[in-house]
């Protein structure tokens, strides 16, 4: 999945190349002007720069593919050292584990410690080896301690910047956009309350979901609190904000009302956008009704025309959303999560039976639909989030044993 992207093959090949040309960088400030002495050089070698970078742009499997790499060529640099391969190697392992989810930024320096640590591990070994003098040690010691300080320091500067420019989108900032004071969500939570609540609702929903098939949790949990900002410019015409209030679709056409449903998308792309939010939320707004069919205002339509013996046409494209399908597992979960928790609001007396037959109609519809075509789930992934999903709404809508009024207390 990563290299399908050139933008991701560009970056990779940066990365790939950091270690080198630091350590080339080091050789000349060593060799040619004297600067560094050479006992220290293969210690100021940044070897964890480019695998922090890796394992929170990438992940886990391209850190450990670059940190290889890098060990492997600077070790050939520095005349086939054994040394300098084995450092790297141990420097990999430890940055990929120590930074795998990272999802706060002071989180890379703890991982910078831990690096430094294993450096410190390594050059006594080496000392123990070699017998060298307690001052030679103590310059490497510092000079790991620099290296590991410095790749933590610059990954929190780079980090970013390489998101901007190549349309990456980390788990930090996705913790970051989860922070409930965001203008967006607080704007919903005054201005469409049951919007709001409805997000909050699918959020839980999906991401249960996602830790039953190990999908990514965050990712769908933060793109559900933000699938229906578009709802900002009418709440009004969505059912969770109308309470007790008239139903302004009972003076529209089926086809108009359809219209205002469907312009949600549109204009949360819009919203979105126009707050600079990363690609995953953009994705999320755009699929998560995927181009379905509005089944209410549909039958609404063909009821009226069989009540007016009319010739008139129906034409199904007209109460379709103009969305893509889900096009990744995190995608199609937050389709379902939304589509299982509007609907769990018209249960009369919700029982688990009830809500299982409701979620197993849902699913049933989903696929009929063709709406988790390009989303690479199987049927046993996609069973378990029907389970995962049941299992959640029975828990958040069970009834509660009727309390009975305490007639002489004061407190009515």
């Amino acid at each position: 999945d990563i290299l399908q992207k050139i933008e991701n093959v560009i970056l990779l090949s940066l990365l790939a190349l950091i270690t080198v040309l630091s350590a080339r960088l080091l050789s000349y400030l060593s060799i040619q002007l004297d600067l560094l002495p050479s006992v220290v050089l293969i210690y100021l070698v940044p070897h964890s720069l480019a695998v922090l970078l890796s394992v929170i742009l990438f992940g886990g499997g391209a850190a450990l593919s670059i940190g290889f790499w890098g060990s492997f060529a600077t070790a050939i640099y520095f005349d086939q050292s054994f040394n300098v391969f084995v450092l790297g190697i141990l420097t990999t392992v430890t940055a990929t584990t120590a930074a795998r989810n990272v999802h706060r930024r002071s989180n890379i320096y703890r991982a910078g410690l831990l690096i430094a640590l294993v450096n410190f591990l390594f050059t006594f070994i080496i000392y123990i080896f070699d017998q060298q003098e307690i001052t030679v040690l103590g310059i490497q010691l510092l000079g790991a301690l620099i290296s590991s300080i410095f790749s933590a320091s610059l990954t929190l500067v780079l980090i970013p910047l390489f998101e901007k420019l190549f349309g990456i989108t980390t788990d930090i900032t996705l913790l970051e956009l989860s922070d409930m004071s965001h203008p967006l969500l607080q704007k919903m939570a005054i201005q469409a309350p049951g919007t709001y609540h409805h997000s909050l609702m699918v959020a839980t929903l999906s991401q249960n979901a996602a830790e039953a098939i190990n999908a990514n949790s965050l990712l769908v949990r933060v793109s559900a609190y933000y699938h229906d900002i578009g709802k900002l410019a009418k709440p009004e015409f969505f059912s969770e904000n109308i309470q007790n209030n008239e139903n302004p679709h009972d003076n529209l056409s089926p086809h108009m009302s359809a219209l205002v449903i469907i312009a949600h998308v549109k204009e949360g792309l819009a919203l979105a956008k126009r707050h600079k939010l990363p690609t995953p939320i953009l994705d999320a707004i755009e699929q998560h009704h995927g181009n379905g069919l509005i089944h209410f205002f549909y039958e609404k339509a063909k009821r009226n025309i069989l009540d007016l013996n009319s010739d008139e046409e129906l034409n199904e494209a007209d109460f379709r959303y103009g969305g893509k399908p889900a096009e990744s597992p995190e995608m199609a979960i937050l389709s379902l999560a939304d589509a299982c928790e509007a609907a769990s609001r018209s249960i009369n007396k919700p029982t688990p039976q009830k809500i299982s037959n409701l979620i197993n109609e849902i699913f049933e519809q989903k696929l009929n639909d063709g709406q988790l075509d390009y989303a690479r789930l199987n049927m046993a992934e996609i069973n378990l989030v029907k389970k995962s999903i049941i299992f959640s709404l029975t828990n958040m809508l069970h009834g509660r044993v009727p309390y009975k009024n305490n007639e002489n207390s004061s407190d009515k």
